[in-house]
């Protein structure tokens, strides 16, 4: 079971939000498969919106798993199969532009 939630925040071109998903802990998995620990992911994003003639564009930076949770996905292939241990991307941002025309 999943749960998530997100709060966001908007002031004319500027916006942000904050979130998080939590899986619980995966304890009844078929035979040959691998119980795992709840996890907590938490990710903050922040975005700039401004117009350049006919186009739009979307300035934004996102970090996803802000607290570098070490975590593991019961639903993975590879969590069953060639390597059982592999967990979920750590702490991770990307920025960026988007451009609308």
């Amino acid at each position: 079971m999943r749960l998530g939630a997100s709060l966001l925040w908007a002031s004319g071109p500027w916006g942000s939000s904050i979130g998080f998903d939590h899986s619980m802990a995966q304890n009844r998995v078929a035979a040959g498969q691998r119980a795992t620990s709840a996890y907590t992911l938490w990710n903050l994003a922040a975005t700039y919106r401004m117009k350049a003639g006919a186009t739009s564009l979307l300035w934004y930076a996102r970090v996803d798993n802000l607290t570098n949770e070490l975590a593991y996905s019961a639903a993975s292939v590879l969590t069953t199969t060639a390597f059982p241990k592999a967990p979920l991307p750590g702490r991770s941002l990307k920025v960026g532009l988007q451009a609308s025309f």
